[in-house]
């Protein structure tokens, strides 16, 4: 892929996600008279949390990913430094990490994630 396509890719996608954030109304606090349509309300607010919450995430990853387009770093792992693969790219062109990096970050952040959970037992 040349960087004029994934420019247009990030871009879109970027627009994308900005037009879905933008949209917090589904997380005002509103009371029902019945205990089980708060409970539904409840448990819709958090859906929509977690939703704004991996949109905002994406959206980090691909403002990385315009800003090394601009820097001349893109399709560079942040961690080793290698190349990332083209295929690994055009299926994420916001990836930051080749697919040997990114497995160790998600090992560690499962295995954070699993700490603090043990911790709150």
């Amino acid at each position: 892929m040349e960087q004029a396509n994934i420019r247009a890719t990030l871009e879109a996608k970027h627009r994308e996600l900005l037009g879905g954030i933008g949209s917090r109304e589904d997380i005002r606090i509103e009371n029902a008279a019945d205990p089980f349509d708060n409970l539904q309300l409840q448990m819709n607010r958090e859906v929509v949390i977690r939703t704004l919450d991996s949109d905002s995430a994406l959206l980090r990853q691909i403002s990385g990913a315009l800003q090394r387009l601009e820097e001349g770093t893109f399709g560079i792992c942040l961690e080793c430094e290698e190349e990332i693969p083209a295929r690994r790219l055009q299926v994420l062109p916001w990836a930051a990490h080749c697919v040997s990096c990114q497995e160790k970050a998600d090992r560690r952040a499962a295995q954070v994630g699993d700490a603090f959970w043990t911790e709150e037992d």
